[in-house]
């Protein structure tokens, strides 16, 4: 039997083989909730890496339910300002609510539209092309057709590539 640094008596087959017994504060394990938004943020806001087909449809369904519900929430909104002019009780506090209003409602959109660029920009680094080829989606009418046809049928290149390993 011999003693640990906390005093704790551990019996010989227990022991590691090395005579030499070396003691380190435990590390601070961070939080699990922390680590899941890290890498959602990553995965929202970073360009680097790859996504394969179906997340990047499954993030594509995620930003239409969000636009959509930002267009309610912004309808709702436009409403509630056309109800308050047209009964004239709309004094400056009521204006300036609405106006905050208002502008948390263009920054959630310019959030959402911005990681939908960065998650195209991923589709493109799957199939080993620039980042730059997600302005294609900004031609009108034919740039979304054209995405939409190469994302939804052009499988990723196989292994890694210059962007970084395969993402499935």
């Amino acid at each position: 039997m011999s003693n640990t640094p906390f005093g704790l008596r551990v019996s010989a087959r227990f022991q590691p083989r090395a005579a030499v017994t070396t003691f380190t504060q435990p590390s601070v394990a961070t939080p699990v909730a922390s680590d899941w938004l890290d890498d959602a943020v990553a995965f929202l806001f970073s360009a680097k890496g790859r996504v394969s087909r179906l997340v990047y449809r499954l993030s594509r369904l995620g930003y239409t339910a969000a636009y959509v519900g930002l267009y309610f929430v912004g309808h709702a909104m436009a409403h509630g300002m056309r109800a308050a002019a047209a009964s004239h009780t709309a004094d400056l506090s009521s204006l300036l609510y609405v106006l905050m209003e208002a502008l948390v409602i263009v920054l959630a959109y310019l959030v959402v539209f911005t990681s939908g660029v960065i998650v195209t920009i991923k589709r493109w680094h799957d199939l080993d092309k620039s980042g730059w080829w997600a302005l294609l989606g900004f031609v009108p009418l034919l740039g979304p057709v054209a995405q939409l046809i190469v994302f939804a049928f052009t499988r990723g290149t196989p292994g890694p590539n210059t962007y970084g390993p395969s993402p499935r």
